[in-house]
């Protein structure tokens, strides 16, 4: 993938990120603060796939770079991943109601749990993004 095509792809992620944190301003928290939990791990996903990609551009020619990077990545990749698990586990029964049929939970909590899974799958799409692309140089430059 040339550059030009490459930068709008990655900072696609990003602005999703910060529109989805700002869409959670209109959702109502409940008890135990999973929105704004989720909020700001938003923005801290952000802010490691913003650093990831400012340091896969500079030090592009460095192995352990990308090695370390990588495996930053992968932490907070997992971390989102058991909160995606723990939130899913959680709501096991309530699937139906949380895909907009009628169900027990109240209406707040059902928004809550659906803005929550949504923020935590857009940090693990950052998180596989960021470990996937770097910016090495195509074969046609290497010539």
């Amino acid at each position: 993938m040339k550059l030009a095509n490459k930068i709008p792809f990655l900072l696609m992620f990003p602005v999703s990120a910060v529109a989805v944190y700002f869409i959670g301003a209109g959702v109502t928290d409940i008890d135990t603060r999973i929105v704004d939990g989720s909020r700001q791990w938003l923005l801290v996903f952000s802010g490691v796939y913003l650093v990831n990609n400012v340091v896969s551009w500079f030090l592009r020619h460095s192995w352990t770079a990308a090695l370390v990077r990588m495996l930053v990545c992968g932490l907070f990749a997992y971390i989102s991943i058991s909160e995606l698990i723990d939130i899913i586990g959680g709501m096991w029964g309530h699937w139906g109601q949380l895909l907009g049929s009628e169900g027990p939970l109240d209406a707040n909590v059902a928004s809550a749990v659906r803005y929550t899974i949504v923020s935590w799958l857009v940090c693990l799409v950052m998180m596989i993004v960021s470990i996937a692309v770097g910016f090495e140089a195509d074969e046609s430059v290497q010539q």
